[in-house]
């Protein structure tokens, strides 16, 4: 920690053999001032303190030096509830750096409480597999599609209720837009930009006005894009089918209109009357027998099988 309060209920950093109590539980706290790590507070004991709270790297103090210290470790009360937030701007948009994983439902309860947050998670470089360009979605939205591994679970799971950023510490930073929630896998997919950490400081971390964060939330229109796609697919296939069924609607009816130019019991007649049996435009009895029965042109005798009026006909006819 790295403000604590004085008997004076003033905010002090740590300085040797001063003395500090925690803004949150009022229990007395250690000053640490080493050559390792920058000066801190440390608590003898967290038992009763802010259960959110984590150690502090210098990776977490280097983000909260881009802003005034009134800024920094900001205790926020809701309820009788008290934590501590990392950042919280005057506008009310909190910043939380977080360097280890959460339970889905910590995360959850964070954003909750917090409400106006934004995600700031260190995230190695080395842990992207895969970048790719898909074309239909760049002129849309100008983001990118990233495979990652070993991505927190508890920051994977929807719903997600605040903006998430990655920062490969080395100078750039990744807005993640949408995840790919299609994947249940340990090995990740989503959609994001990549943006220099200078731009994303001066842009939202140093803004002290800034106070709409709804367009840097997590979004679903990728999702929603391929639902509609599969959607109109699904349309066309439908459409396709009864253009077909159309089509063979109208060759029944030509042959239909045809055969009634013809003397019933012609040969002609029977010619066109098998076309359409074979075609399926009479329907069939349990047996298996036309309801229409075949008639030969020639003895006028009635048959129920078609292979049984076809091996009559060769010989009658004939």
């Amino acid at each position: 920690m790295e403000f604590a309060l004085s008997e004076n209920n003033q905010r002090i950093s740590a300085i040797p053999h001063i003395k500090g109590f925690c803004p949150i539980c009022k229990t007395p706290m250690i000053p640490k001032c080493g050559k390792v790590y920058a000066n801190h507070w440390a608590h003898k004991s967290r038992s009763n303190c802010d259960p959110w709270w984590e150690n502090e790297t210098q990776w977490h103090r280097q983000w909260k030096e881009n802003v005034h210290t009134d800024f920094r470790e900001v205790v926020i009360e809701k309820n009788g509830v008290k934590h501590i937030a990392d950042v919280q701007l005057p506008s009310g948009i909190i910043f939380e750096f977080q360097r280890y994983p959460l339970s889905i439902d910590e995360r959850q309860a964070r954003e909750k409480f917090y409400d106006k947050m934004i995600w700031v998670i260190l995230f190695p470089r080395d842990k992207i597999l895969e970048i790719k360009d898909r074309k239909k979605y760049v002129s849309l939205y100008g983001d990118q599609y990233v495979k990652v591994k070993s991505f927190s679970e508890g920051f994977f799971r929807h719903p997600h209720a605040c903006p998430i950023f990655l920062d490969f510490n080395d100078g750039e930073m990744f807005r993640i837009t949408e995840f790919d929630d299609y994947d249940n896998m340990r090995v990740k997919w989503f959609y994001g930009k990549f943006i220099k950490k200078t731009d994303f400081v001066n842009e939202y971390l140093k803004a002290p006005f800034l106070s709409d964060i709804e367009h840097l939330k997590i979004s679903h229109y990728h999702q929603d894009i391929e639902n509609k796609y599969g959607l109109l697919l699904d349309a066309q296939r439908q459409l396709e089918a009864l253009k077909s069924e159309l089509s063979r609607a109208k060759g029944r009816l030509l042959l239909i209109k045809k055969q009634k130019w013809y003397p019933e019991g012609s040969l002609e007649w029977v010619k066109l009357d098998i076309m359409l049996r074979e075609d399926g435009y009479y329907d069939e009895d349990s047996a298996g027998r036309a309801f229409y029965p075949f008639q030969c042109p020639k003895c006028k005798r009635w048959y129920y099988s078609i292979d049984a009026y076809r091996n009559h006909k060769k010989m009658c006819l004939n």
